[in-house]
């Protein structure tokens, strides 16, 4: 009699975000047949805003019409009936349920209570965030989100952070073991992430200047203000100005551009606006070094294991990031470089620095470093062995 695994998620898979990128890249390695040959079955419990429906069986995406609490409210009941009639059915196995937290979910938490089935979760900065962010759930909703999460953590046999800091506020918030929180940092689809020849032409870059590169959204979290005011720097001590593809749109982006010419310095950037997987591995490589230059504010009360970051990596391309906790892994290894957070002429500096000396070739590390630790695959692997060992604790 085989065991099961069962993952559950709110999140929908379609979308370029990376909460999106991470649902599709999970359910992905979910799907993959190496599990049955371990005696594991597999079943995905997520959300669909399109109505799609799956034709593997083992999938089954719940319509999510309104992304607002109403509609995730709704989803819940709809879960709550189709993963309680699986359980119901499935009562005489081994159950391990994993479930991707979300600040509306309930279902899978009274559903654990009604079968005595032992779950594990994964969590980022759930309280920082609904306090920080344009949601307003106000006192009476705030509160009530904080209790039943507290539900779901003291329950769950372990719980999943993505960096030290997210398992750090997590031991603030609430009395739980620090043993049952395992950092687990994201993960890249590395089928979708490689290194490929160079096609400078699309992009419409110099074949011969030293390239750098970024990847992500637009918003005054990623530090690109420090970036563009260090341009600015180099330029009115009329030194050598470096040349930087920026991959990605968002809000922030017209703000950007405004400071760039301000500072006469908007030829030195390209804009490529939102792009598909592959054109965004395609002008991955087509830089020297990539950014990630986020802001020390937002990494001190989350912490950073952005999907950039192993994209970069996957594709064999150097980092220059902010000083971190969490980046110096990469100077450990040999992957990339830090400088000093949020300070304009310390990136000045980096960048004249880098390009200089023509960065930093991985010679397949990058890669190499990603596929054994940042795959889906692995992280999966990672997954389903905390979920069924932590049955036994």
């Amino acid at each position: 009699m085989n065991d099961y695994f069962v993952y559950v998620s709110q999140i929908p898979g379609s979308g370029s975000a990376g909460q999106n990128k991470f649902e599709q890249g999970i359910i992905k390695g979910l799907l993959r047949k190496e599990f049955q040959e371990k005696n594991i079955e597999i079943k995905i419990f997520s959300a669909t805003t399109s109505g799609e429906s799956s034709e593997d069986d083992r999938l089954v995406l719940l319509p999510l019409r309104n992304k607002n609490y109403s509609g995730y409210l709704l989803h819940q009941f709809r879960l709550f009936f189709s993963l309680g009639i699986f359980f119901w059915r499935q009562r005489k196995k081994k159950v391990a349920m994993f479930i991707r937290y979300h600040d509306a979910m309930i279902a899978p938490l009274v559903l654990a209570f009604i079968f005595k089935i032992r779950f594990s979760m994964r969590t980022g900065p759930v309280l920082p965030s609904l306090a920080s962010s344009n949601k307003n759930p106000g006192p009476i909703l705030f509160n009530s989100i904080k209790w039943v999460f507290g539900l779901f953590c003291s329950n769950a046999s372990a719980i999943i952070t993505v960096t030290e800091n997210i398992k750090k506020g997590l031991l603030e918030n609430y009395k739980l073991d620090p043993d049952k929180i395992i950092v687990v940092p994201n993960a890249v689809d590395t089928d979708l992430f490689f290194p490929e020849p160079s096609d400078r032409n699309n992009w419409k870059l110099p074949e011969n200047e030293f390239i750098f590169g970024f990847v992500g959204t637009m918003d005054n979290t990623q530090g690109l203000d420090t970036i563009i005011q260090a341009l600015g720097f180099l330029k009115k001590k009329k030194e050598k100005v470096p040349r930087i593809l920026m991959i990605g749109d968002g809000d922030y982006r017209s703000t950007l551009e405004s400071m760039s010419e301000k500072l006469d310095v908007a030829d030195s950037l390209t804009w490529t606006g939102n792009l598909p997987h592959d054109q965004v591995r395609s002008a991955i490589n087509a830089c020297d070094m990539m950014l990630a230059p986020v802001s020390i504010d937002d990494l001190k009360w989350r912490g950073s294991s952005s999907l950039k970051l192993w994209e970069y990596l996957a594709c064999d391309k150097p980092v220059l990031s902010t000083k971190f906790s969490d980046f110096e892994f990469l100077e450990k290894f040999n992957l990339g470089k830090m400088v000093a957070e949020d300070n304009m002429e310390s990136w000045a500096k980096a960048l004249t620095l880098e390009g200089e000396k023509g960065g930093n070739l991985l010679h397949g590390e990058g890669k190499k470093f990603v596929t054994e630790r940042n795959s889906y695959n692995s992280v999966v692997e990672k997954l389903i062995s905390i979920s069924f060992d932590s049955k036994s604790n």
